[in-house]
């Protein structure tokens, strides 16, 4: 389980976005997820904007790619199989790289 946190703009800090985030599998530049649909609205928003996020003990520049409906395969929801669940890719950017 871990929390995904986004640095606004203009800002010197990060504040979470969602909470928890079960991590269902991670590369070096890409995270796929699943989360309660409940808890999914902030990425909502996120989609295809490039932004500073923060996740564990790492920092990294990304781009949630897609959020779509799912029924849940990580044994964290397992208790929670009834409920909404969201999957989602979030795009790690290397540093370097063009941002838009």
């Amino acid at each position: 389980m871990s929390c995904l946190s986004i640095k606004p703009e203009h800002t010197k800090g990060y504040v979470v976005l969602v909470n928890p985030v079960f991590v269902t599998s991670k590369t070096e530049w890409n995270i796929t997820f699943e989360v309660l649909a409940e808890d999914a609205r902030p990425l909502e928003d996120m989609v295809e904007k490039h932004a500073s996020y923060a996740m564990d003990d790492e920092v990294f520049w990304g781009v949630v790619r897609n959020l779509r409906e799912c029924e849940s395969s990580h044994p964290g929801l397992a208790l929670l199989r009834h409920r909404p669940c969201v999957a989602g890719e979030l795009a790690i950017i290397p540093e370097g790289t063009g941002r838009q």
